[in-house]
């Protein structure tokens, strides 16, 4: 705990003053990063595990990035997935894993423009197809499971948004 001492004068009660304004603005600083870093940890594990776990034809290489404000207020973050087949993996693609053509299993991606058979000349309509790679060698697809990681991310952090801010504000 941080101790301010003063005398009973008006120049060293306004330098105490502007002592405890510097300390509440240090302090507020403080807790919102220690508030967004774990409210982020509990994003990233969520995201983490459902990589882990992906099913499909779809290259899983990806990375995380927060971001915090260079402001010195920490009052934003963001996370980014970035990876080759990212928005497959988010939004699905192919009927094989996923719900019907036209639809999404995803909340966000019917609003998105993100729809099972809406990409790749319609070849996400049929239960396979086929396909060659950068080395013209060809595979057989059946798509990729949308396993939904920033969505389920986003509703993990919002159900402890509220428990998180009491650990952190008290």
């Amino acid at each position: 705990m941080k101790t301010i001492t003063f005398k009973l004068s008006e120049h060293s009660i306004e330098n105490a003053i502007k002592q405890v304004e510097q300390y509440k603005n240090s302090l507020i600083h403080r807790k919102n990063k220690q508030f967004l870093e774990l409210l982020v940890k509990e994003g990233l594990e969520v995201i983490e595990s459902t990589m882990s776990n992906v099913e499909g034809d779809s290259d899983t290489t990806h990375s995380v990035k927060v971001r915090y404000t260079a402001d010195g207020n920490a009052r934003e973050c963001k996370i980014t997935l970035t990876g080759k087949d990212v928005a497959f993996i988010e939004f699905g693609a192919g009927v094989h894993y996923n719900t019907p053509v036209g639809s999404s299993p995803n909340p966000h991606g019917e609003k998105l423009g993100f729809t099972i058979g809406s990409y790749g000349f319609g070849n996400g309509k049929r239960d396979s197809w086929f396909y060659y790679d950068e080395n013209k060698v060809l595979h057989r697809s059946y798509g990729t499971k949308a396993a939904m990681p920033m969505y389920k991310a986003e509703m993990e952090m919002l159900k402890k948004i509220n428990k998180v801010a009491r650990e952190v504000y008290g």
